[in-house]
């Protein structure tokens, strides 16, 4: 019972805060709400069903059914299923805008990073 009001107090939050992330996927909508876990992140649908496991030490926005992750100190890219389609191996990374995401290659350097 804990668990399932603590689910829905998080939801109520994520609502109120606007933190819910719209990702539009094959002309459908899927709103994924962030949900941190034993110090992990991962997403929750509207319902507070996780559908992304919380093991992300953080998480950006997504950008074309995109988004950055960050595990240890290197960052990397999972889909709206939570596959990863990037390892994490950057030191920074950007939202992706036409199919390219700034990356962060160390000591302040930033490239273009392909899908």
């Amino acid at each position: 019972m804990r668990k399932i009001a603590s689910i829905a107090a998080l939801l109520l939050i994520c609502l109120s805060l606007g933190c819910n992330k719209n990702i539009f996927t094959d002309s459908k909508t899927v709103e994924l709400y962030p949900v941190l876990k034993d110090g992990k992140w991962g997403y929750m649908n509207k319902k507070g069903r996780v559908v992304i496991r919380p093991e992300w030490d953080y998480v950006g926005r997504y950008s074309e059914g995109l988004e950055g992750v960050r595990e240890g100190d290197k960052w990397g890219f999972i889909d709206v299923s939570g596959m990863v389609v990037i390892k994490p191996r950057f030191e920074g990374v950007g939202e992706f805008s036409e199919g390219l995401a700034p990356v962060g290659w160390g000591h302040g350097k930033m490239g273009g990073g392909g899908s």
